[in-house]
Protein backbone atom coordinates (compact mmCIF):
# COMPACT_ATOMS: atom_id res chain seq x y z
CA UNK A 1 0.00 0.00 0.00
CA UNK A 2 2.85 2.40 0.88
CA UNK A 3 4.39 1.74 -2.54
CA UNK A 4 1.13 2.59 -4.30
CA UNK A 5 0.84 5.89 -2.37
CA UNK A 6 4.45 6.75 -3.15
CA UNK A 7 3.94 6.14 -6.87
CA UNK A 8 0.73 8.20 -6.84
CA UNK A 9 2.46 11.16 -5.21
CA UNK A 10 5.38 10.87 -7.64
CA UNK A 11 3.00 10.86 -10.60
CA UNK A 12 1.18 13.96 -9.34
CA UNK A 13 4.48 15.78 -8.97
CA UNK A 14 5.47 14.84 -12.52
CA UNK A 15 2.13 16.13 -13.85
CA UNK A 16 2.48 19.39 -11.89
CA UNK A 17 6.01 19.91 -13.22
CA UNK A 18 4.82 19.26 -16.79
CA UNK A 19 2.08 21.88 -16.39
CA UNK A 20 4.64 24.39 -15.13
CA UNK A 21 6.94 23.65 -18.09
CA UNK A 22 4.02 24.12 -20.52
CA UNK A 23 3.21 27.52 -19.00
CA UNK A 24 6.83 28.61 -19.34
CA UNK A 25 6.89 27.52 -22.98
CA UNK A 26 3.74 29.56 -23.72
CA UNK A 27 5.38 32.69 -22.29
CA UNK A 28 8.42 32.33 -24.58
CA UNK A 29 7.56 33.99 -27.94
CA UNK A 30 7.89 31.79 -30.99
CA UNK A 31 10.88 32.66 -33.15
CA UNK A 32 9.94 34.52 -36.32
CA UNK A 33 11.48 32.54 -39.14
CA UNK A 34 11.20 35.12 -41.92
CA UNK A 35 14.19 37.27 -42.81
CA UNK A 36 14.58 39.44 -45.93
CA UNK A 37 18.32 38.73 -46.15
CA UNK A 38 17.76 35.00 -45.76
CA UNK A 39 15.00 35.07 -48.38
CA UNK A 40 17.32 36.82 -50.86
CA UNK A 41 20.16 34.39 -50.08
CA UNK A 42 17.87 31.41 -50.72
CA UNK A 43 16.21 32.66 -53.91
CA UNK A 44 18.52 35.34 -55.31
CA UNK A 45 17.84 39.02 -55.91
CA UNK A 46 16.60 38.49 -59.49
CA UNK A 47 13.32 37.14 -58.12
CA UNK A 48 12.50 40.37 -56.25
CA UNK A 49 10.70 42.26 -59.09
CA UNK A 50 8.27 39.32 -59.30
CA UNK A 51 7.69 39.33 -55.54
CA UNK A 52 7.78 42.98 -54.47
CA UNK A 53 7.67 44.89 -57.78
CA UNK A 54 11.11 46.44 -57.24
CA UNK A 55 14.68 45.29 -57.66
CA UNK A 56 17.07 45.12 -54.71
CA UNK A 57 18.49 48.62 -55.20
CA UNK A 58 15.00 50.15 -55.47
CA UNK A 59 13.81 48.30 -52.38
CA UNK A 60 16.82 49.42 -50.34
CA UNK A 61 16.30 53.02 -51.51
CA UNK A 62 12.66 52.97 -50.43
CA UNK A 63 13.54 51.26 -47.14
CA UNK A 64 16.14 53.90 -46.28
CA UNK A 65 13.59 56.60 -47.09
CA UNK A 66 10.78 55.02 -45.02
CA UNK A 67 12.79 53.39 -42.24
CA UNK A 68 12.21 56.15 -39.69
CA UNK A 69 8.43 55.83 -40.14
CA UNK A 70 8.48 52.09 -39.52
CA UNK A 71 10.53 51.96 -36.33
CA UNK A 72 8.29 50.93 -33.44
CA UNK A 73 8.68 53.29 -30.50
CA UNK A 74 7.63 52.48 -26.96
CA UNK A 75 6.73 49.26 -25.18
CA UNK A 76 4.66 46.46 -26.62
CA UNK A 77 4.96 43.33 -28.69
CA UNK A 78 7.57 43.86 -31.41
CA UNK A 79 6.81 41.25 -34.04
CA UNK A 80 8.68 41.62 -37.33
CA UNK A 81 11.50 44.09 -37.92
CA UNK A 82 10.77 47.18 -40.04
CA UNK A 83 12.61 45.82 -43.09
CA UNK A 84 10.60 42.60 -43.03
CA UNK A 85 7.35 44.54 -42.55
CA UNK A 86 8.00 46.66 -45.63
CA UNK A 87 9.05 43.65 -47.69
CA UNK A 88 5.88 41.73 -46.83
CA UNK A 89 3.70 44.78 -47.57
CA UNK A 90 5.32 45.20 -50.99
CA UNK A 91 4.83 41.47 -51.61
CA UNK A 92 1.12 41.77 -50.85
CA UNK A 93 0.42 44.73 -53.12
CA UNK A 94 2.70 43.42 -55.89
CA UNK A 95 1.47 39.82 -56.10
CA UNK A 96 -2.09 40.35 -54.85
CA UNK A 97 -1.75 37.02 -53.02
CA UNK A 98 -4.06 36.09 -50.16
CA UNK A 99 -2.76 36.18 -46.61
CA UNK A 100 -2.88 32.38 -46.45
CA UNK A 101 -0.52 32.09 -49.44
CA UNK A 102 1.79 34.79 -48.12
CA UNK A 103 1.78 32.98 -44.78
CA UNK A 104 2.97 29.79 -46.49
CA UNK A 105 5.61 31.70 -48.44
CA UNK A 106 7.13 33.63 -45.54
CA UNK A 107 6.36 31.20 -42.67
CA UNK A 108 4.50 33.94 -40.78
CA UNK A 109 0.98 33.60 -39.40
CA UNK A 110 -1.91 35.26 -41.26
CA UNK A 111 -2.77 37.34 -38.18
CA UNK A 112 0.81 38.64 -38.01
CA UNK A 113 0.70 39.51 -41.71
CA UNK A 114 -2.58 41.40 -41.31
CA UNK A 115 -1.31 43.29 -38.28
CA UNK A 116 1.98 44.32 -39.87
CA UNK A 117 0.49 45.28 -43.24
CA UNK A 118 -1.97 47.61 -41.53
CA UNK A 119 0.90 49.02 -39.47
CA UNK A 120 2.93 49.79 -42.61
CA UNK A 121 -0.02 51.41 -44.42
CA UNK A 122 -0.71 53.84 -41.59
CA UNK A 123 2.97 54.72 -41.14
CA UNK A 124 4.23 55.32 -44.69
CA UNK A 125 1.28 57.08 -46.36
CA UNK A 126 2.09 60.61 -45.21
CA UNK A 127 5.77 60.51 -46.07
CA UNK A 128 5.19 59.03 -49.53
CA UNK A 129 2.53 61.62 -50.38
CA UNK A 130 4.72 64.49 -49.21
CA UNK A 131 7.49 63.24 -51.48
CA UNK A 132 5.72 61.99 -54.59
CA UNK A 133 2.50 64.00 -54.92
CA UNK A 134 2.43 67.81 -55.26
CA UNK A 135 0.58 69.45 -52.39
CA UNK A 136 -0.68 72.33 -54.52
CA UNK A 137 -1.14 73.48 -58.08
CA UNK A 138 1.91 75.72 -57.70
CA UNK A 139 4.06 72.69 -56.86
CA UNK A 140 2.56 70.75 -59.76
CA UNK A 141 3.42 73.52 -62.23
CA UNK A 142 6.99 73.72 -60.92
CA UNK A 143 7.65 70.12 -61.97
CA UNK A 144 9.15 70.68 -65.42
CA UNK A 145 8.81 67.53 -67.56
CA UNK A 146 11.61 66.33 -69.81
CA UNK A 147 9.20 66.43 -72.75
CA UNK A 148 5.90 68.03 -73.72
CA UNK A 149 2.76 66.82 -75.45
CA UNK A 150 3.43 66.89 -79.19
CA UNK A 151 0.10 68.44 -80.23
CA UNK A 152 -0.82 70.21 -76.99
CA UNK A 153 2.48 71.58 -75.62
CA UNK A 154 0.68 73.96 -73.24
CA UNK A 155 -1.18 71.16 -71.45
CA UNK A 156 -0.03 70.34 -67.93
CA UNK A 157 -1.33 66.79 -68.12
CA UNK A 158 -4.03 64.28 -69.00
CA UNK A 159 -6.88 63.42 -66.64
CA UNK A 160 -8.79 60.14 -66.40
CA UNK A 161 -10.33 57.66 -63.98
CA UNK A 162 -9.73 53.95 -63.59
CA UNK A 163 -11.43 51.21 -61.61
CA UNK A 164 -10.43 48.68 -58.98
CA UNK A 165 -12.67 45.63 -59.01
CA UNK A 166 -14.09 44.60 -55.64
CA UNK A 167 -16.02 41.61 -54.34
CA UNK A 168 -19.77 41.81 -54.79
CA UNK A 169 -21.22 43.48 -51.66
CA UNK A 170 -23.79 41.50 -49.65
CA UNK A 171 -26.08 44.50 -49.20
CA UNK A 172 -28.46 45.07 -52.15
CA UNK A 173 -28.14 48.87 -51.91
CA UNK A 174 -24.33 48.68 -51.98
CA UNK A 175 -24.50 46.24 -54.90
CA UNK A 176 -26.31 48.85 -56.96
CA UNK A 177 -24.07 51.65 -55.71
CA UNK A 178 -20.78 49.95 -56.57
CA UNK A 179 -21.84 48.35 -59.86
CA UNK A 180 -20.44 50.04 -62.97
CA UNK A 181 -22.77 49.75 -65.94
CA UNK A 182 -19.88 50.60 -68.28
CA UNK A 183 -17.49 47.94 -66.97
CA UNK A 184 -20.16 45.43 -65.83
CA UNK A 185 -18.39 44.79 -62.50
CA UNK A 186 -18.58 45.94 -58.89
CA UNK A 187 -15.75 48.39 -58.40
CA UNK A 188 -14.44 51.64 -56.98
CA UNK A 189 -13.11 54.50 -59.14
CA UNK A 190 -10.40 57.08 -58.64
CA UNK A 191 -9.06 59.94 -60.75
CA UNK A 192 -5.53 61.07 -61.51
CA UNK A 193 -3.77 63.73 -63.60
CA UNK A 194 -0.56 62.64 -65.33
CA UNK A 195 2.04 64.97 -66.84
CA UNK A 196 3.83 64.30 -70.20
CA UNK A 197 6.53 62.26 -68.42
CA UNK A 198 3.92 59.97 -66.89
CA UNK A 199 4.15 61.36 -63.36
CA UNK A 200 0.92 61.59 -61.38
CA UNK A 201 0.40 65.23 -60.35
CA UNK A 202 -2.94 64.81 -58.60
CA UNK A 203 -4.93 61.95 -57.11
CA UNK A 204 -8.57 61.98 -56.04
CA UNK A 205 -10.73 59.11 -54.83
CA UNK A 206 -12.05 56.59 -54.26
CA UNK A 207 -15.75 56.48 -55.24
CA UNK A 208 -18.40 53.82 -55.91
CA UNK A 209 -18.24 52.46 -59.45
CA UNK A 210 -21.62 53.95 -60.40
CA UNK A 211 -20.36 57.53 -60.02
CA UNK A 212 -19.80 59.35 -63.32
CA UNK A 213 -16.43 60.82 -64.30
CA UNK A 214 -17.91 64.32 -64.53
CA UNK A 215 -19.14 64.19 -60.93
CA UNK A 216 -15.75 62.98 -59.74
CA UNK A 217 -14.03 65.80 -61.66
CA UNK A 218 -16.33 68.41 -60.10
CA UNK A 219 -15.87 67.08 -56.56
CA UNK A 220 -12.10 66.92 -56.98
CA UNK A 221 -12.09 70.73 -57.34
CA UNK A 222 -9.33 70.58 -59.93
CA UNK A 223 -10.42 74.06 -61.03
CA UNK A 224 -9.32 75.40 -57.63
CA UNK A 225 -6.23 73.18 -57.35
CA UNK A 226 -4.72 74.22 -60.70
CA UNK A 227 -6.02 77.79 -60.82
CA UNK A 228 -3.46 80.60 -60.98
CA UNK A 229 -3.44 84.28 -61.86
CA UNK A 230 -2.22 85.71 -65.13
CA UNK A 231 -1.73 89.35 -66.02
CA UNK A 232 -3.30 90.59 -69.26
CA UNK A 233 -1.84 93.23 -71.58
CA UNK A 234 -4.00 95.81 -69.83
CA UNK A 235 -2.38 94.95 -66.50
CA UNK A 236 -5.48 93.18 -65.19
CA UNK A 237 -4.90 89.94 -63.28
CA UNK A 238 -7.34 87.16 -64.11
CA UNK A 239 -7.80 83.59 -62.90
CA UNK A 240 -6.82 80.95 -65.47
CA UNK A 241 -6.03 77.22 -65.58
CA UNK A 242 -3.43 75.17 -67.40
CA UNK A 243 -4.73 73.08 -70.27
CA UNK A 244 -5.94 69.53 -69.49
CA UNK A 245 -6.48 66.62 -71.87
CA UNK A 246 -9.42 64.26 -71.34
CA UNK A 247 -11.55 61.62 -73.04
CA UNK A 248 -15.17 61.98 -74.14
CA UNK A 249 -16.42 61.04 -70.67
CA UNK A 250 -15.49 64.54 -69.49
CA UNK A 251 -17.73 66.40 -71.91
CA UNK A 252 -19.59 68.94 -69.83
CA UNK A 253 -16.72 69.80 -67.48
CA UNK A 254 -15.83 72.85 -69.59
CA UNK A 255 -18.49 74.78 -67.66
CA UNK A 256 -16.12 74.93 -64.68
CA UNK A 257 -12.84 74.31 -66.50
CA UNK A 258 -12.74 76.07 -69.87
CA UNK A 259 -9.20 74.92 -70.68
CA UNK A 260 -10.05 71.20 -70.79
CA UNK A 261 -9.78 69.48 -74.18
CA UNK A 262 -11.78 66.37 -75.12
CA UNK A 263 -12.63 64.72 -78.46
CA UNK A 264 -15.48 65.68 -80.72
CA UNK A 265 -18.49 63.39 -80.73
CA UNK A 266 -20.47 62.39 -83.78
CA UNK A 267 -23.82 64.22 -83.93
CA UNK A 268 -26.99 62.13 -84.23
CA UNK A 269 -27.30 60.72 -87.75
CA UNK A 270 -24.21 62.64 -88.78
CA UNK A 271 -20.43 62.60 -88.83
CA UNK A 272 -17.59 64.81 -87.66
CA UNK A 273 -15.45 66.79 -90.07
CA UNK A 274 -11.97 65.78 -91.21
CA UNK A 275 -10.48 68.56 -89.07
CA UNK A 276 -12.33 67.23 -86.04
CA UNK A 277 -11.15 63.69 -86.79
CA UNK A 278 -7.56 64.94 -86.98
CA UNK A 279 -8.01 66.78 -83.67
CA UNK A 280 -9.33 63.60 -82.04
CA UNK A 281 -6.35 61.59 -83.29
CA UNK A 282 -3.84 64.13 -81.98
CA UNK A 283 -5.62 64.28 -78.64
CA UNK A 284 -5.70 60.49 -78.37
CA UNK A 285 -1.95 60.22 -79.06
CA UNK A 286 -1.13 62.73 -76.31
CA UNK A 287 -3.55 61.63 -73.62
CA UNK A 288 -2.52 57.96 -73.93
CA UNK A 289 0.12 58.73 -71.29
CA UNK A 290 -2.49 58.48 -68.53
CA UNK A 291 -3.45 55.02 -69.79
CA UNK A 292 0.24 54.11 -69.72
CA UNK A 293 0.37 55.15 -66.07
CA UNK A 294 -2.58 52.92 -65.22
CA UNK A 295 -0.97 50.09 -67.16
CA UNK A 296 2.31 50.40 -65.25
CA UNK A 297 0.49 50.62 -61.92
CA UNK A 298 -1.55 47.48 -62.58
CA UNK A 299 1.41 45.58 -64.03
CA UNK A 300 3.67 46.23 -61.03
CA UNK A 301 0.99 46.06 -58.34
CA UNK A 302 -1.16 43.02 -58.92
CA UNK A 303 -3.50 44.07 -56.12
CA UNK A 304 -4.82 46.79 -58.46
CA UNK A 305 -5.35 44.36 -61.32
CA UNK A 306 -7.34 41.62 -59.61
CA UNK A 307 -10.43 41.66 -57.41
CA UNK A 308 -9.86 43.47 -54.12
CA UNK A 309 -11.40 41.51 -51.23
CA UNK A 310 -10.31 43.63 -48.28
CA UNK A 311 -11.97 46.45 -46.36
CA UNK A 312 -13.04 49.37 -48.55
CA UNK A 313 -12.05 51.90 -45.88
CA UNK A 314 -8.46 50.69 -46.19
CA UNK A 315 -8.41 51.91 -49.79
CA UNK A 316 -8.42 55.53 -48.55
CA UNK A 317 -4.81 54.93 -47.52
CA UNK A 318 -3.82 52.09 -49.81
CA UNK A 319 -4.53 53.58 -53.25
CA UNK A 320 -2.58 56.84 -52.65
CA UNK A 321 0.36 54.74 -51.44
CA UNK A 322 0.31 52.68 -54.63
CA UNK A 323 0.01 55.83 -56.77
CA UNK A 324 3.09 57.27 -55.04
CA UNK A 325 5.03 54.02 -55.45
CA UNK A 326 4.09 54.02 -59.15
CA UNK A 327 5.57 57.52 -59.42
CA UNK A 328 8.77 56.21 -57.85
CA UNK A 329 8.80 53.22 -60.19
CA UNK A 330 8.38 55.49 -63.23
CA UNK A 331 11.15 57.79 -61.99
CA UNK A 332 13.47 54.76 -62.16
CA UNK A 333 11.94 53.13 -65.24
CA UNK A 334 10.42 55.86 -67.48
CA UNK A 335 7.28 55.22 -69.51
CA UNK A 336 8.97 56.73 -72.56
CA UNK A 337 12.43 55.69 -73.72
CA UNK A 338 13.51 59.26 -74.41
CA UNK A 339 12.48 60.33 -70.88
CA UNK A 340 15.61 59.44 -68.97
CA UNK A 341 14.95 61.58 -65.93
CA UNK A 342 12.37 63.69 -64.15
CA UNK A 343 13.35 67.35 -63.81
CA UNK A 344 11.92 69.46 -61.02
CA UNK A 345 12.65 73.08 -60.24
CA UNK A 346 11.71 72.56 -56.57
CA UNK A 347 13.80 69.39 -56.27
CA UNK A 348 10.76 67.14 -55.86
CA UNK A 349 12.76 63.97 -56.44
CA UNK A 350 16.23 65.01 -55.35
CA UNK A 351 16.70 62.02 -53.03
CA UNK A 352 15.99 59.50 -55.78
CA UNK A 353 18.22 59.38 -58.83
CA UNK A 354 16.28 57.80 -61.71
CA UNK A 355 18.05 54.96 -63.44
CA UNK A 356 19.12 55.30 -67.07
CA UNK A 357 18.38 51.65 -67.78
CA UNK A 358 15.36 50.90 -69.93
CA UNK A 359 12.39 49.15 -68.44
CA UNK A 360 12.42 45.43 -69.23
CA UNK A 361 8.93 44.34 -70.16
CA UNK A 362 10.06 40.73 -70.64
CA UNK A 363 10.61 39.60 -67.09
CA UNK A 364 9.81 36.00 -67.97
CA UNK A 365 7.37 33.61 -66.37
CA UNK A 366 7.47 33.15 -62.63
CA UNK A 367 6.19 30.08 -60.79
CA UNK A 368 5.17 30.79 -57.20
CA UNK A 369 4.93 27.05 -56.49
CA UNK A 370 8.68 26.72 -57.00
CA UNK A 371 9.34 29.32 -54.32
CA UNK A 372 6.90 27.67 -51.92
CA UNK A 373 8.45 24.24 -52.48
CA UNK A 374 11.96 25.65 -51.89
CA UNK A 375 11.03 26.88 -48.40
CA UNK A 376 12.67 24.88 -45.57
CA UNK A 377 10.36 22.66 -43.53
Amino acid sequence: MDEIVRLSVQRREEIDQQLINDEIQEEIPKKLTFSVDEFINNHGSRILPHIIGFDLDEFNTLYRFLKDCLIQIGRGRRGLDSKEKLFIFFSWISTGMSFSKLSALFKVSSSTLHENINYVIKRIKGKLISKFLPASGDEARKIVPSTFFSSFPEAIGAVDTTILKISRPFDAIKQKKYFSGKHKVHCVKFQIIVNPDGWCLHYFGHFPGKKHDIKIFEESEINNFLQFQKETRNGIRINVHPQLLADSGYQGTQKNYEEIRFPFKKPPNGDITNEEKEFNQKLSRDRIIVENFFGRMKMVFGLMHGVYKGELLLLNDLIPIIVCLTNFHISRRPLRRNNTEIHSSDDTSSDFSPSDEEFDNNRGEFNMEIVLSDQPD
